[in-house]
């Protein structure tokens, strides 16, 4: 069994390169599901962009009502809150962030990944995410 280092905020911090999108940011260690954690709140007191995210979901929801669980440690789960009146263009940051995803795996793995529309990452033949 392999541990794992828990999602270190101070240094995605010190990378993000955003003005608005991932901040802030609101790290749990483990939650349910971040959507679910987010949509507790009215949307007026989590500020338009705001990244939930966690290393340690245990019920995420998929489209069409489909469970799944990523696995403690070795995945990363989040959601972003985005205010209706403010989110212009949202299909181009699903879009930006799926061909970047795919960008990023090959650079570490060599592999030619694809994206099935609307926001599944292929890699080798295989779901590894969706957006």
């Amino acid at each position: 069994m392999t541990t794992s280092m828990p999602f270190n905020t101070e240094q995605f911090n010190s990378q993000l390169r955003t003005s608005w999108l991932a901040r802030p940011l609101i790290y749990l260690p483990a939650t349910s599901s971040t959507n679910d954690w987010a949509s507790k709140y009215p949307a007026r007191k989590l500020e338009h962009g705001t990244l939930v995210i966690t290393d340690n979901q245990t019920h995420g929801k998929g489209q069409y009502h489909k469970n799944w669980q990523a696995e403690a440690g070795k995945n990363i789960t989040c959601s972003v809150v985005l205010h209706p009146g403010r989110a212009q263009g949202i299909h181009l940051l699903t879009m930006t962030v799926a061909l970047s995803c795919l960008d990023t795996f090959k650079g570490y793995t060599g592999l030619e990944g694809t994206i099935k529309w609307p926001n599944d990452i292929i890699l080798d033949n295989k779901k590894i995410g969706g957006i």
